[in-house]
């Protein structure tokens, strides 16, 4: 009889190689997505501003608030990065106790990065209704 327990293992092996590999592309697209899309969020606010009617603006705390979010979310992917590189170097340690701390805050830094972007996203659309649409 010809054991296959050897040959099971070997490609659960591979199979997690290929899972790890897509888990580090994906964030790796996340982080890059979050940011550009955040930047670009900023920037694009920044220049339409200058396109208002002349009439004065409406709702400018609602800008102001949309700015400050996307601010955040940068700022956020920023951390989550950082606390990626501290799990790392918990891991290599062999701090594992550590490590999980550190991938939970950048799991936690991703999440404000998410909701604080839609909120910006949000109040940038309400303060464009309320001055473009008028």
């Amino acid at each position: 009889m010809i054991s296959t327990i050897g040959k099971t293992d070997h490609l659960e092996d591979e199979e997690r190689k290929l899972l790890i590999d897509a888990k580090r592309e994906a964030a790796r697209s996340f982080d890059q997505t979050m940011i550009m899309l955040s930047a670009g969020a900023l920037g694009l606010s920044l220049t339409f501003i200058q396109q208002l009617p002349t009439k004065p603006a409406q709702w400018r705390a609602v800008l102001s608030a949309a700015w400050i979010s996307f601010g955040i979310a940068l700022a956020s992917i920023l951390v989550s990065f950082l606390f990626f590189q501290y799990a790392i170097d918990a891991r290599i340690r062999s701090h594992e106790t550590r490590a999980k701390a550190w991938d939970k805050g950048a799991r936690l830094a991703n999440w404000l990065s998410v909701i604080v972007f839609t909120l910006g996203v949000v109040g940038l659309l309400i303060f464009s209704v309320k001055n473009f649409m008028r």
